[in-house]
């Protein structure tokens, strides 16, 4: 029950880090309201590119099949070319997103900062 609290609590500092990075990104860049609305964020992309990061170093630890590191290498490479675009998108106000809450359940608030009175 301890691990499964330490996890808890891992996921929702990466939460609250990625809807911080969000908002600070929507306050620096004031993107246009009536541009076209993506659904991923920079930040989610950010986190994806986090995930393909540990498994390509984990792929070439393990000495993984070549085809196994170079299509993941190929899926960071391309999430990097979208996450440029979508900045430089956001940049132009030819793009927007919106900040989506991940809400804990009530008995996870007690460790989860998702509830702290600036993420309501």
């Amino acid at each position: 029950a301890r691990r499964k609290r330490c996890i808890d609590d891992l996921n929702g500092r990466r939460c609250a880090t990625i809807e911080d990075i969000d908002i600070t990104l929507l306050e620096s860049l004031n993107p246009n309201p009536r541009s076209p609305r993506n659904t991923d964020t920079p930040a989610t992309i950010i986190d994806r590119l986090s995930v393909l990061a540990l498994r390509i170093s984990h792929a070439n630890r393990a000495n993984d099949h070549w085809a196994r590191v170079a299509l993941l290498q190929e899926q960071y490479d391309d999430l990097v070319g979208g996450l440029e675009e979508f900045l430089a998108n956001l940049r132009a106000g030819t793009a927007n997103f919106r900040v989506y809450r991940q809400f804990k359940s009530a008995g996870q608030r007690n460790y989860c900062g998702l509830f702290e009175a600036r993420y309501i």
